[in-house]
């Protein structure tokens, strides 16, 4: 008898080839999305208490209970959910990723009755932002001709679908939503940009959704569309940035001129050149300011000349950087100058958040081990 029940079990049934199953219920979702949402990673996840009890109450009902753990092979969940294209990449066991989606299965069977069981959580970076929970029914029947059905594979289209159906059904991997999650700051409605600065029209904002990157706007000249100006306002990465500034700003300086080096030497652009690091004292509503600063000039690759000017200073735990970029022959510092003046004495930039004083609070701890 417990032979039988084995071959009954979800988890054996595609080795028989004899077993099939009803239509296994399939979740609403949208996809082939035009709007792609991050990489994600799949992990099984350890079953909670309160998981492995409910498994083993199951099974000491009676000897045709029969409860087992994470049977599921993750690599068919993969599938299904990649399948979707509703994501960018659908990756298995990926530390690096940010997003990771965690997954506990249960297999609950009675002869030919059974419920998988789901517990699935969505983590940014260790951090639980949603917990979804499942009970899928499953009817099985024992029939004697062979089938080409992957029964574990339909299994996890159904699983896939509920998954998918939860993650569109909010805005869970929007800025803002992992903003209010983890208490950081949301730039897309604590940072005011002025309308305009100088000569130089906003023309639009993105929010990055890593709290450390925070916002990015860009302004342009509209008579001149190749003169335009980025703005980038993001917290000081150090758990001293009401100390001096003049140390946190020359390793920042440092690291934005590696990162256009990088950028141009990717698009293969030539006649890279750049000027040494100065720094100058701004006086914005009577307070000193320092800011940074480096010229850089490349040619693209049809052979037009640019000349990028970079500003980086601190404005209270907030880095902000500034590039003015335009046609060699049309680049105007003073009125880069101009911008800067205006920009800094205009903007709007929140305090320190509750996420960046825990980090910056941890960042001191380790440091004293």
């Amino acid at each position: 008898m417990k032979f039988l029940l084995t071959l009954l079990s979800i988890t054996m049934v595609i080795v028989a080839g004899c077993t099939t199953t009803k239509q296994l219920p399939i979740a609403d979702f949208n996809s082939n999305t035009d709007t792609k949402l991050p990489i994600i990673t799949l992990f099984h996840q350890r079953p909670t208490d309160t998981f492995l009890q409910e498994c083993a109450k199951f099974e000491q009902m009676s000897v045709l209970h029969h409860c087992e753990i994470n049977q599921l092979d993750l690599s068919k969940l993969q599938t299904e959910i990649k399948a979707a294209n509703s994501f960018e990449d659908v990756i298995l066991a990926n530390n690096d990723v940010d997003y990771q989606l965690t997954i506990t299965t249960g297999t609950y069977q009675l002869e030919e009755d059974a419920d998988i069981k789901v517990n699935t959580a969505l983590y940014w970076n260790g951090f639980r932002l949603k917990n979804f929970n499942y009970a899928i029914p499953v009817q099985l029947r024992v029939s004697a001709p062979p089938t080409n059905q992957d029964t574990e594979q339909n299994i996890a289209k159904s699983i896939a679908s509920h998954i998918l159906r939860d993650l569109q059904a909010e805005d869970l991997f929007s800025a803002q939503y992992l903003a209010n999650k983890l208490d950081s700051t949301d730039y897309a409605t604590s940072v005011k940009f002025p309308d305009q600065a100088g000569k130089y029209l906003l023309q639009g904002e993105h929010v990055y959704t890593h709290p450390l990157s925070g916002i990015q706007a860009r302004y342009w000249q509209p008579e001149q569309i190749e003169d335009y100006i980025d703005v980038f306002v993001y917290p000081v990465r150090s758990p001293y940035w009401n100390n001096s500034h003049n140390d946190i700003l020359s390793k920042e300086i440092d690291i934005a001129r590696k990162e256009v080096d990088a950028v141009l030497a990717e698009l293969e652009f030539t006649d890279i050149t750049f000027t040494s690091t100065s720094n100058s004292l701004l006086h914005i509503h009577h307070q000193p300011i320092e800011v940074y600063f480096f010229e850089h000039e490349y040619t693209d690759l049809i052979i037009n000349t640019y000349i990028s000017n970079t500003y980086l200073t601190i404005v209270g735990d907030k880095f902000i950087k500034v590039r003015h970029t335009a046609l060699k022959d049309a680049a105007s510092k003073a009125q880069a100058d101009e911008f800067i003046q205006t920009l800094l004495s205009d903007i709007q930039v929140p305090g320190e958040s509750l996420f960046m004083a825990k980090l910056r609070q941890q960042w001191r701890d380790k440091e004293q081990l």
